[in-house]
């Protein structure tokens, strides 16, 4: 897949993850859906809870919140590429 398209897909996803969601619960909320596949707010927290437990052990409280927001995005990105991988 060219680099134009995956930007554009994670652009997407990141705005996707921003936006108010109508979801049953908030973590059915959906943060991208690539090739038809969604990935919810459940899966990114799933896919960085036991790296969030470390960092909530180590971090003082006001570095926490900066430092998991970031492990989440990146934690978007890595999702939709293995989404793109598979697909």
């Amino acid at each position: 897949m060219k680099l134009s398209t995956r930007i554009a897909l994670l652009a997407a996803a990141l705005a996707l993850a921003g936006a108010v969601s109508f979801a049953a619960s908030p973590g059915d909320a959906v943060v991208a859906v690539v090739e038809g596949e969604v990935i919810t707010v459940h899966d990114v927290h799933e896919y960085t809870a036991q790296e969030e437990l470390r960092l909530k052990s180590l971090l003082p409280t006001g570095d926490q919140r900066q430092q998991i927001a970031e492990l989440r995005r990146m934690a978007v990105r890595r999702l939709i590429d293995r989404e793109l991988v598979y697909a």
